[in-house]
């Protein structure tokens, strides 16, 4: 399997002057306990997003072009992190892989290393969306002189092989929406995305600046209009800061 790796990713949003374009950058950890290299990574795109660029100086990554004509089969696992199986497809808005991976076995990022640069261009303002990281190798079936039964076949290859099932998934922030996209959209997706890091330790409940962000989240979600909300709580920590920048970014009109 290839969720080996112990993945971290630390991730900003730079508008350009313009605030036409937004510069999202990327730099992945592997822990030190990990017991692969991470080689390859994705991040779910929007399937709307047509004005993609992937960049990195030595690493492999997929180019516009080659990103636009993909199908939307990416789900979203790590913003539904208790959906399991097949019903994650159902529940979750199905995006594009927009993938980086190593020129070989030198480039890979081992247990305790960590590489950054890599960015990816859009015009698409950020929300939560889904790392897959590999670490270690493709699954691969026996070859059988008779044959794989076709009901096991579609068990390894149709379920198992997906990548939500092999791949280590770690939500960070992506280009998601349009700028015509609807402010409640915007809001049901950071309400998810905060549901995420309150679960799995990245922020606390306890925080008045966290509380304060999910209620006017809601408050926006219901009301559609983002335009004279202002979140008063301080941030109390470097991650509280950094989620402080990215949601201005993300409405607009955040003070």
């Amino acid at each position: 399997l290839s969720h080996l790796s112990q993945p971290m990713i630390d991730f900003k949003v730079t508008p350009r002057p313009s605030g036409e374009e937004f510069i999202y950058t990327y730099s992945l950890y592997n822990g030190k306990s990990a017991k692969r290299p991470i080689r390859m990574w994705f991040l779910v795109t929007s399937i709307n997003d047509e004005s993609l660029e992937l960049d990195h100086p030595i690493w492999y990554y997929y180019s516009t072009d080659s990103l636009v004509n993909l199908p939307a089969v990416a789900p979203q696992a790590a913003l539904y992190w208790n959906v399991e199986g097949p019903e994650l497809r159902q529940v979750s808005t199905l995006g594009r892989w927009a993938k980086w991976s190593a020129n070989g076995s030198e480039q890979e990022i081992h247990p305790g290393e960590h590489l950054g640069s890599f960015t990816a261009k859009s015009q698409l303002r950020p929300g939560w969306t889904t790392a897959f990281v590999a670490g270690g190798e493709y699954m691969t079936i026996l070859w059988r002189e008779d044959g794989i039964p076709a009901e096991v076949r579609y068990e390894l290859e149709g379920i198992l092989q997906r990548d939500e099932n092999t791949s280590s998934a770690v939500p960070v922030i992506g280009p998601m929406f349009r700028a015509s996209d609807s402010n409640s959209d915007v809001a049901q997706n950071w309400i998810q995305g905060v549901r995420v890091l309150i679960e799995f330790g990245y922020i606390s409940r306890e925080s008045s600046f966290v509380a304060e962000l999910q209620q006017i989240l809601e408050l926006v979600r219901v009301s559609k209009n983002a335009g004279e909300l202002i979140i008063e709580s301080d941030p109390s920590d470097e991650y509280e800061i950094l989620l402080d920048e990215i949601v201005m970014v993300a409405f607009g009109s955040f003070e």
